[in-house]
């Protein structure tokens, strides 16, 4: 399992690029699945910010299936609010910020546990499979390296 700790939006912007990104190409996941992993999990951050000074990302997960959960939170006053109504999910549907409409929209699955205290973003692959992803990686690769010849 992967984890990497965040401290803000701000300050871990890059190390969280990084991670998902080293997720996503190690899955050979597609482009549209990574931005939408990425702007998910960066806006979850700035929704946590608002009760949080600090937490950890970890990641599970094959090619088929990717889990993102949000853990281990340095807490500031509030951030139970978050896990006080039943499974998270009234404080969630009824905040006005537009972070968790993007997280709901871009992931599969959103789980709240309550108990565990942890937020879960859940995205699943429905994408190429591997051999024809890696096929086409394969000759992009070949294309993009070879010399152009021209007739001067």
């Amino acid at each position: 399992m992967k984890s990497i700790l965040y401290t803000s939006y701000q300050e871990s912007l890059n190390e969280i690029e990084y991670f998902v990104d080293e997720i996503c190409e190690e899955f050979n996941l597609s482009n549209s699945l990574y931005g939408n992993i990425l702007i998910s999990i960066t806006e979850l951050i700035k929704l946590l910010e608002k009760y949080t000074t600090r937490g950890e990302i970890s990641f599970s997960g094959d090619q088929s299936g990717l889990r993102f959960t949000f853990n281990n939170f340095t807490q500031i006053d509030g951030i139970e609010s978050i896990f006080e109504s039943e499974a998270g999910n009234g404080y969630l549907s009824s905040d006005p910020d537009k972070s968790i409409f993007m997280v709901k929209a871009l992931s599969d699955d959103l789980i709240i546990d309550r108990d565990a205290k942890k937020i879960v973003c859940v995205f699943k692959n429905k994408g190429m499979k591997v051999e024809l992803s890696k096929h086409r990686k394969d000759f992009l690769k070949k294309y993009l390296d070879q010399e152009v010849v021209t007739n001067v």
